[in-house]
């Protein structure tokens, strides 16, 4: 490195030389330990400079840190500002906050206030409740037959006593208008007399009322009965109108449906005509058919025939052509011996064509009879043939059908045993439902016969409730209605008595206390009587005298 260095500026100011960084001495310039510094080439810097140069190498981070603590500070003021003012009442915002607590707390008290009320009206809403429900079960058990029965008891006391008071009353007053009888009596007669005169005269005037009204229905009644004559005898009017034409309609209804019936008869008849008709045609078609079999056979046996024949006839016609030849070539030949040997040579010439002629046209015959023959053979072998080829075909046919139902035979019996097994899978899965069901039934049986004689406990023991609250009920009315002064209480003791039910029997101890009737056997099916006669007594002593001395209901 080189010994020059350079200045450093700062602003306006002029700087310090830069402090050259001293070169790094090579390896061979250590000797021993330590390294050889040039002090002349070192810049000693003070304190201040050093501060300064660190200061603008960090300034952003000064900034930061002074805006921070600055920042901190208005804040730190701010909350002391808050603290000290917060509990000022004479500025605006310890003002509103004195209103608020006060709203605050005039709504507390409020809330309490509200609470309160409606727990003193859940209070008394609730006691409303538990005094209707008390009044409709006081209403329903006064609907109860017993106390309704109770009650009409204490009704005819109170009319008892009633009775015997107003009895006192009477003979009080007796006692006491004896001596003004007469008086009364004569002034009750004229009373009498007087009241006998109008009455009589109303009783006139209603009389010709009644007169009046009587003439006056009796119009009326004859009028209707007039209106109603002339209805009916319209109505009958109709009627006949109706029936006249309701005849009409039959009529024609029974003639659409004889039409209708005509029709079809000849329908029917025509169908079956028709199907005649095609019987008969198919039957004549194969009547025909076989005609025209039996004709075509015929006719070609017949042919056959009538070649074979012909053939002879021909060979016969030959053989005499033949013969006439020779007889006339021997009679010409005597009686013109004298001709020329060129007439004799022409005349056999013109019989040799002629036969040769004949010859020719006889086996074109022949072979379009050959032809014929053996394509009717090619026919009839082509026919046998065929059919022999369609019988192996039925005849395979009729194996495969034969493997097919085997087949499905056998697949069908399969099915079947799949199916009888599931039915029988199914069967004792059945069976075990049914088991489990009968278990349940019998759980579900037990079961309800607990709860039915816990139900007849609870019922048992609100039965005996109720007696023990309609004995103490009776017992208090009874006591009321001694104080009033109700000399005859016979009624309320007998609707008082043990037992609910109301009937003439013994009470049930294991039946809730009830009290049954009990009805005769004949078909009046009254109740038996309460009473006891002497017979019974004697009864019992002579059936059974020494097995209990107690009564046991069943004479009452």
């Amino acid at each position: 490195m080189s010994a020059s260095s350079t200045k450093v500026m700062h602003g306006r100011r002029q700087g310090q030389m830069k402090t050259p960084v001293p070169e790094r001495p090579h390896s061979g310039t250590q000797q021993g330990g330590a390294t050889r510094v040039n002090l002349n080439d070192v810049t000693i810097l003070s304190r201040k400079d050093w501060t300064r140069i660190q200061d603008c190498l960090s300034k952003t981070s000064h900034e930061a840190e002074r805006i921070k603590a600055e920042q901190e500070d208005r804040e730190i003021r701010h909350e002391m500002s808050q603290g000290l003012v917060k509990n000022w009442s004479n500025t605006i915002a310890g003002q509103r906050q004195k209103r608020l607590e006060g709203r605050k707390i005039r709504e507390e008290k409020d809330e309490e206030e509200r609470i309160q009320i409606d727990i003193e009206e859940e209070i008394y809403k609730a006691e409303k409740r538990k005094s209707a429900i008390e009044k409709a079960k006081r209403q329903q058990y006064y609907q109860t037959d017993r106390v309704k029965g109770f009650h009409g008891a204490l009704l005819l006391t109170e009319v008892l006593r009633e009775r015997e008071a107003q009895l006192d009353l009477k003979s009080q007053i007796e006692a006491a208008n004896a001596g003004k009888d007469s008086v009364y009596q004569k002034q009750i007669q004229e009373e009498l007399e007087r009241s006998t005169l109008v009455e009589q005269k109303k009783a006139a005037n209603r009389r010709q009322n009644n007169e009046d009204n009587a003439s006056y229905h009796k119009k009326q009644i004859r009028h209707h009965m007039r209106e109603r004559e002339q209805e009916q005898d319209i109505d009958r009017e109709e009627g006949k109108d109706i029936q006249h034409s309701l005849r009409q309609y039959e009529a024609e209804k029974r003639r659409i449906t004889d039409i209708e019936q005509k029709e079809k008869r000849e329908m029917m008849q025509a169908l079956q005509e028709t199907v005649a008709n095609r019987e008969i045609m198919k039957a004549i078609e194969q009547q025909r058919q076989l005609e025209e079999d039996d004709e075509i056979r015929k006719f070609a046996e017949a042919k056959k025939k009538m070649t074979r024949l012909r053939k002879q006839k021909d060979s016969e016609l030959f053989a005499q052509r033949q013969a006439f030849t020779n007889r006339q070539v021997e009679a010409l030949g005597k009686n013109q011996q004298l001709q020329l040997d060129d007439e004799d040579q022409r005349i056999a010439l013109a019989v040799g064509e002629q036969e040769a002629k004949k010859d020719r046209e006889d086996r074109e015959k022949d072979e379009k009879m050959m032809k014929m023959y053996a394509a009717m053979a090619k026919h009839r072998e082509q026919q046998v043939s065929l059919k022999e080829k369609q019988e192996r075909e039925e005849h395979k046919r009729a194996e495969e059908m034969l493997y097919t139902r085997l087949e499905a035979d056998a697949a069908y019996k399969l099915k079947q045993q799949e199916k009888n097994q599931q039915n029988y899978e199914k069967k004792k899965e059945l069976q075990g439902v049914h088991l489990d069901q009968m278990d349940k039934r019998k759980e579900n049986v037990k079961a309800q016969r607990h709860s039915d004689i816990k139900f007849d406990k609870q019922n048992y023991d609100l039965l005996s409730l109720e007696e023990q609250q309609f004995q103490d009920y009776a017992v208090h009315v009874i006591e009321e209605a001694k104080g009033r002064g109700c000399k005859n209480v016979y009624p309320l003791v007998k609707a008082a008595r043990d037992g609910a039910g109301g009937g003439h029997g013994p009470v049930f101890e294991g039946k809730g206390g009830i009290r049954p009737s009990y009805l005769v056997s004949d078909p009046s099916g009254i109740e038996m009587p309460f009473y006891q006669k002497d017979t019974t007594e004697e009864i019992k002593n002579n059936h059974k005298p020494d097995l209990s001395g107690n009564r046991l209901g069943f004479v009452w």
